[in-house]
């Protein structure tokens, strides 16, 4: 998905507060006790593929950024825009069959989105989107998809959230999240003319949350 365009998460951080808190408490679950916890999405702005490319992270860990692969690759450098303050980024993993990276970020202090660690079935999920908005994405179903990778060099199977909303430019890396506000895909492609969005599960990228390198990923080429 293309990324082009750089844009404030202030207002959106407050809507997906707001939503995912009404959300949990009409379907009998508990919010968050910290309203902060939900105060964790980050604007990625890279440089190297093309002048400014733009993406969507969440912090999933103490200066822990989780987003899309083709958001990164290819990167010279990659700046994380957090409450309005900059940070240099660096990605330590970079999956590019899968679509995802995660960057370490020396200095960002922001609580964390927490993964699920339950079933993704019929949950309402919660795509955070351009323009300072929030779209309710409904889950149409979890299916394996045979894809490519980013480069499109090799076809890759993978497990992934159909999702009933048309994400905007801009969304790619964006965490999708069930009714309590805990992540269960992140946002990696769309077909716009189904008027759908795709996200990869949680349990395709889970674990590589665990036992994070130190040492910078190879950058990679970029996304076709």
């Amino acid at each position: 998905m293309g990324l082009r365009r750089r844009r404030s998460s202030m207002t959106r951080l407050a809507a997906l507060l707001i939503a995912a808190t009404m959300m949990a408490a009409a379907c009998g679950a508990d919010a968050s006790d910290d309203p902060s916890d939900l105060a964790s999405v980050v604007a990625i702005a890279t440089e190297g593929c093309q002048p400014v490319q733009v993406g969507t992270g969440s912090i999933v860990g103490d200066g822990i950024v989780l987003t899309a692969a083709h958001v990164v690759a290819g990167a010279r450098s990659v700046e994380v825009v957090a409450r309005s303050v900059s940070y240099e980024a660096i990605p330590v993993v970079l999956d590019t069959d899968i679509d995802i990276a995660v960057l370490r970020v020396d200095g960002l202090e922001a609580p964390a989105l927490r993964l699920s660690s339950r079933p993704v079935r019929s949950v309402a999920a919660i795509a955070i989107t351009d323009e300072n908005t929030l779209v309710q994405a409904p889950l149409r179903h979890v299916a394996w998809a045979v894809t490519t990778d980013i480069h499109r060099d090799h076809e890759v199977t993978k497990l992934m959230l159909v999702l009933d909303v048309l994400v905007e430019v801009g969304d790619s890396g964006a965490a999708v999240l069930d009714g309590v506000g805990d992540v269960v895909g992140v946002i990696v492609s769309v077909a716009p003319q189904l008027g759908i969005s795709f996200a990869l599960h949680i349990e395709e990228f889970a674990h590589l949350l665990t036992d994070l390198p130190s040492d910078r990923a190879q950058r990679g080429s970029c996304s076709r």
